[in-house]
């Protein structure tokens, strides 16, 4: 995440001075979500980023989204560990992947790339891990039935 800081369409157009996110901002005022909690945390990520302010919870960084991946995590091991309970992981990340574009933290690509990202660093790691399995894994007990 810190080597592609970037922020989301709902601070495009203050930081970058354009209305290209405008239909954005009139659905989300029209919906009331400026006074909602997204809409103060919004407020306050983007003065911290316009003064140049830095605090605990003051940074943006949704490229690519740390909570899809580590949602996609979550529904991998569940999948694992509890065959079924991967269908609720699956549910979970739809459902954080569906909130973070929603309230313009995060463009969909975002999200697509932690799970790509996620999802082939498991298939890596898991080949990896087969690759490293002993191939012999009697061979102590041949060599001490040969003696």
């Amino acid at each position: 995440a810190l080597a592609t800081l970037s922020g989301g369409p709902v601070f495009y157009d203050s930081i970058f001075g354009t209305a290209r996110f405008e239909d954005f901002h009139l659905a989300y005022q029209a919906a009331g979500l400026q006074d909602s909690w997204f809409g103060r945390i919004q407020t306050t990520l983007l003065n911290a980023y316009l003064s140049d302010a830095q605090y605990i919870g003051s940074g943006n960084s949704p490229f690519p989204s740390l909570h899809v991946a580590m949602t996609v995590v979550t529904t991998l091991y569940l999948g694992e560990k509890a065959g079924v309970l991967g269908a609720f992981g699956v549910m979970a990340t739809a459902a954080i992947l569906f909130v973070s574009i929603w309230n313009g933290f995060h463009y969909g690509i975002d999200g697509y790339a932690s799970i790509l990202l996620i999802v082939a660093a498991h298939v890596i790691l898991k080949r990896r891990q087969s690759a490293k399995r002993d191939p012999y894994p009697d061979w102590p007990h041949l060599y001490e039935a040969r003696s």
